[in-house]
């Protein structure tokens, strides 16, 4: 009888281990940007919310007018994608979409933000800036 218990509970132990998962933790704020809002310049004092499993962090900023706004939260990976739709599907929205990017390597990953450049558009200039060196040094430069 003992033996029947200690089976059992054992098998609901692994049962809860491995159902157990450590959810990502991103940081959760939106503030206006360029006003020393802590959401822009110290996140010390921003919380972090635990993410629902499978979901990512998001930083993203969008202008309406003149008027900047950061945003960091937990979303769905697609989350970026979903905004630009919105932006593009709704009329009389004049909202701009800045900046998107989504990370799920480490906890709060949705901090970096400093004159946020984004990867994809600084490959693309640094390899136009390689294409034109390499043309005018081979005297390929039309």
């Amino acid at each position: 009888m003992l033996k029947g218990i200690g089976i059992f509970v054992g098998l609901i132990s692994i049962i809860q281990l491995l159902g157990t998962t450590n959810s990502l933790q991103c940081y959760d704020c939106t503030g206006p940007r360029g006003q020393n809002h802590d959401c822009e310049v110290n996140l010390s004092n921003v919380n972090s919310v635990i993410c629902t499993p499978g979901f990512q962090c998001v930083l993203y900023i969008s202008t309406v007018g003149n008027t900047s706004t950061i945003h960091r939260l937990c979303a769905q990976s697609n989350e970026c994608e979903v905004i630009q739709a919105e932006n593009t599907h709704v009329i009389s929205n004049n909202r701009t979409l800045e900046v998107c990017t989504t990370c799920n390597q480490t906890d709060n990953c949705n901090l970096a933000y400093s004159n946020f450049v984004n990867s994809s558009m600084l490959s693309l200039v640094l390899f136009s800036l390689l294409t034109i060196t390499f043309n005018m040094f081979h005297g390929k430069l039309y």
